[in-house]
C-alpha cells in the first residue's frame, strides 16, 4: 500500500513537471499539492512546490516548503540554493551567507552557491566581496552567464565601464539572445558616451524581447537627450503600460514633461509615482519644482515638507525651496535657502542665472554677493 502511495505521488510530481514545461504554473501547483497530500514528507515535491511558489510570487510559502525539504534531506545542496533564491526575494540577505555556506559543505565546487553569495553581498553594498565571489563562481564555471552579468552590472555602478563591457560581452557569448544582457550593454555604452552603440544595443534587446521595459526606458532616455521628445515620451508611455506599478517610470515621465514645460501633466505623473512610492524623496522635490513653475508655491512647500521629512536636504531641494519663498515674496528666506543650495552644489549658481523667476533681481547687491 505504501509503495502504491509513493508511485502515485511520483506520478503527480512528473505531471507537475509537464505543466511547468508548458508554463502552466497554477496547474503545476495543484499537481504538487496532490503529491504532498499523498506523501507530505516528499522532499523533491516540497522543493518543486517551493520553486513553483517562487514563480507565483509567494516567497514566504516557498521558503517554508524549502526549509521542510532541507529538514528531510539535509545533505542536498540544491535545496539550500533554492532557499537562497527565496531569501533573496524576501530581502533577507544576511541569512543567504550562512545558507550558501551550508550548500558549499555538500558541494564545495558549486558555482551557483558562490554566485548567490555574491548577490547577497551586492544587496548589502559589500561590493569588494561581491566581486570576489562572482569571480569565484566564474572560476568554477566559466559559462555562468548570470555571474558575468552581475559582475558587469556592479562594475558599471562602480564606474569601471571598460571592465563592465568586457564582462557583459562574455555573458553575451554564452547567451546571445538574452534581452536583459543587451539592455545592460546599452547602458554601459550610454555611460561611456557611445550613444549610437547604446541605441543599437537597446534595439537589439527589443528585437529579442519587444516588451523589455528596461530597454524601452533606456532608448526613451537617449531619444529625449537627442531632442526627439515626442518619440521618447511614447516609449515611456509604453513602459508605463507594460509595468504600471514601477514608480521610477512615472517619475521619469514627470521629468520629461517638466523639461518640456508641460507642468500640469508633469505634476500628475509625479503624483502617480508618489502614490506608488510615497517614500521617494526626489519625487516630492520634483513635484515641488513643477508647482513653483505654475506659481502654486504653497503646494510646493507641502511637497517639500514631505521631502525634508524623509531626510532629503539636497541642493535641488533647497533650490526649489528658494523658488517657493521667492514666489511668495520672502526674499530673505529665499536667499538663505539658495545659500544652502550653493554650499552643497556651487553649480546651482548657473541654474539661478537661468531661472526666469530670479531674473528681475540678479542685479540686486545681496544676489550679486551670493552668486560670486
Amino acid at each position: 500500500m505504501e509503495l502504491d502511495k509513493e508511485k502515485v505521488a511520483e506520478a503527480w510530481l512528473n505531471k507537475a513537471s509537464e505543466f511547468l514545461e508548458k508554463k502552466s504554473l497554477k496547474k503545476a501547483a495543484r499537481a504538487l499539492e496532490k503529491a504532498l497530500n499523498i506523501k507530505p514528507d516528499f522532499p523533491k515535491a516540497l522543493s518543486a512546490y517551493g520553486f513553483v511558489n517562487m514563480l507565483l510570487g509567494d516567497f514566504k510559502k516557498a521558503l517554508a516548503c524549502l526549509e521542510k525539504a532541507i529538514s528531510l534531506e539535509p545533505d542536498c545542496a540544491d535545496y539550500y540554493l533554492q532557499k537562497c533564491l527565496a531569501l533573496l526575494n524576501l530581502n533577507r540577505y544576511e541569512e543567504i551567507l550562512s545558507v550558501t555556506d551550508e550548500a558549499l559543505k555538500f558541494d564545495p565546487r558549486s558555482a551557483e552557491a558562490w554566485f548567490l553569495k555574491g548577490e547577497a553581498f551586492y544587496k548589502m553594498k559589500r561590493y569588494d566581496e561581491a566581486l570576489e565571489t562572482y569571480d569565484k563562481a566564474i572560476e568554477l564555471q566559466p559559462d555562468h552567464s548570470s555571474a558575468w552579468h552581475s559582475k558587469a552590472f556592479l562594475l558599471l555602478e562602480l564606474g569601471h565601464y571598460k571592465e563592465a563591457l568586457g564582462c557583459i560581452n562574455e555573458a553575451l557569448k554564452i547567451e546571445p539572445d538574452n534581452a536583459k544582457y543587451w539592455w545592460l550593454k546599452g547602458a554601459i555604452f550610454w555611460r561611456m558616451g557611445k550613444v549610437r552603440s547604446a541605441i543599437k544595443a537597446y534595439e537589439k534587446a527589443l528585437e529579442i524581447k519587444p516588451d523589455c521595459v528596461e530597454a524601452i526606458v533606456g532608448l526613451g532616455q537617449l531619444l529625449f537627450d537627442d531632442g526627439q521628445e515626442k518619440e521618447a515620451l511614447k516609449l515611456i508611455d509604453l513602459a508605463a503600460t507594460l509595468e504600471p506599478g514601477r514608480y521610477e517610470i512615472w517619475h521619469l515621465k514627470g521629468l520629461f514633461l517638466s523639461l518640456m514645460e508641460r507642468y500640469e501633466e508633469a505634476i500628475w505623473a509625479f503624483k502617480v509615482a508618489l502614490e506608488i512610492n510615497p517614500n521617494y524623496a526626489d519625487g516630492w522635490i520634483e513635484l515641488a519644482y513643477a508647482y513653483c513653475e505654475i506659481s502654486r508655491f504653497k503646494d510646493a512647500f507641502k511637497a517639500l515638507d514631505s521631502a525634508f521629512a524623509l531626510g532629503s536636504y539636497s541642493a535641488r531641494a533647497w533650490y526649489t525651496k528658494a523658488l517657493a519663498h521667492w514666489g511668495l515674496g520672502e526674499k530673505q528666506l529665499a536667499r538663505e535657502s539658495l545659500a544652502k543650495a550653493i554650499e552643497l552644489d556651487p553649480g546651482v549658481k548657473n541654474a539661478v542665472k537661468r531661472e526666469p523667476l530670479f531674473q528681475p533681481f540678479l542685479k540686486e547687491e545681496p544676489f550679486k554677493r551670493l552668486l560670486k
